[in-house]
């Protein structure tokens, strides 16, 4: 009975103390590596205690540079900005590059200046009087268009223009003049050109052919002496003037009436053009024809086989705009 009493007193002694949590241990709820290697991670981190303001050190304030976020819409904006800028720089300044070089491009133009006759072996002449032949005031109103090519470029040129010469003799008393004056349609379909860039400008020299046909012009004579004065004039189509000395048409070997006028001519056509502003351009033309002013079996028939009236020789300067 004794030995029960006591084991119960036992008991009732030893176990609150076992129901109790251990107060420490020598390693508590830690392992060895956070012993060893910094710590739990539910370890408490004690601040510093804060300083007062005065005791602190005075900081630098960092200045911050204003910047404007970068949305979409804004660099949609930003580039088409400078797409625009880009457009308006090349609409400038590509003609400075080479424009002709580039694309095609139509324009009009007009021209002014002096023509006349060469290399007649023989004059016309009035009762022996020999007339020297002199300029005449040369105009051409066209269209102009270039083509870039591999190498420089192909030039197309037409027009409609002048071409003839004005004459005066005075022999004494007698004083001769006369005048030939056509209109024809121009077309230089060959012309090489090539564009030269000259600062802010482009020099294009251009080499070629010309054809030209006469659709309207007259003859023009008048003769004055003492006590006697003669005007004769007759159109280029005109087949019924005719006297001693100078006629618009003579018979052929089949006793058919032939017009004397050379309607066609064919020559070679050069020039030089300075375009500037893009648009805007100016230049100067020398034309050289091939065929004389009458038909060759008429100068046979009039003045033998070796004989010539003359090819007919233009200058112009021309100016003009490109679209």
């Amino acid at each position: 009975m004794k030995r029960l009493l006591f084991l119960f007193a036992t008991c009732v002694i030893i176990w609150p103390l076992a129901a109790q949590e251990p107060t420490t241990d020598i390693w508590g709820d830690e392992s060895m590596e956070d012993v060893f290697f910094g710590g739990s991670k539910q370890d408490t981190v004690i601040a510093p205690p804060e300083e007062s303001p005065a005791s602190q050190p005075a900081q630098k304030t960092p200045v911050v540079r204003a910047h404007t976020a970068s949305t979409p819409s804004a660099q949609v904006q930003t580039r088409q900005r400078s797409q625009t800028t880009t457009k308006r720089k090349s609409s400038s300044s590509h003609f400075r590059q080479g424009y002709y070089s580039d694309m095609p491009r139509i324009g009009l133009h007009i021209g002014y200046g002096l023509q006349t006759m060469v290399g007649s072996k023989k004059s016309i002449s009035y009762d022996d009087i020999k007339m020297k032949r002199q300029p005449n005031f040369a105009w051409r109103v066209g269209t102009q268009a270039m083509v870039p090519l591999m190498f420089g470029a192909w030039m197309f040129d037409a027009a409609i223009g002048s071409r003839g010469y004005n004459a005066t003799y005075t022999e004494g008393d007698i004083h001769l003049k006369e005048e030939w004056q056509l209109f024809n349609f121009q077309i230089a379909p060959f012309n090489y050109a090539y564009n030269i860039q000259a600062g802010s400008a482009v020099v294009t020299p251009y080499l070629g052919l010309f054809l030209s046909f006469d659709f309207a012009g007259f003859y023009k004579r008048k003769i004055t002496a003492p006590g006697y004065s003669d005007t004769w004039k007759a159109s280029i189509w005109e087949k019924s003037k005719q006297d001693a000395e100078y006629i618009t048409y003579y018979y052929n070997k089949k006793n058919k009436k032939r017009l004397v006028h050379e309607f066609i001519d064919v020559g070679i056509e050069v020039g030089l053009n300075v375009y500037f502003r893009e648009n805007w351009f100016m230049g100067c033309m020398f034309q050289a024809g091939f065929l004389d002013d009458t038909k060759e079996e008429y100068r046979k028939m009039r003045w033998g086989k070796n004989s010539s009236s003359g090819t007919n020789i233009t200058f112009m300067l021309t100016t003009g705009y490109m679209f």
